[in-house]
């Protein structure tokens, strides 16, 4: 794993994480209307994050650090 990319917010989605392991965002279509568009796809990490690489929908989302001393 890249730590490079292990974990980046944006301005305009939640966190993601890896190279689009795990996007967490809500997007619009042309009309206004949000659709849920959080995605998973493995590409980073030795294992997948999520068995779907459909979008789907996050209710609530807790991101934790862990510090290795």
């Amino acid at each position: 794993m890249n730590e490079n990319y292990a974990i980046n917010n944006g301005s305009d989605r939640g966190p993601s994480f890896g190279i689009e392991d795990l996007i967490i965002w809500k997007a619009s279509n042309f009309r206004g209307f949000y659709y849920d568009s959080s995605r998973s796809k493995k590409n980073s990490y030795e294992k997948p994050i999520s068995k779907t690489e459909n979008g789907f929908g996050v209710g609530e989302c807790e991101v934790f650090q862990i510090i290795v001393q």
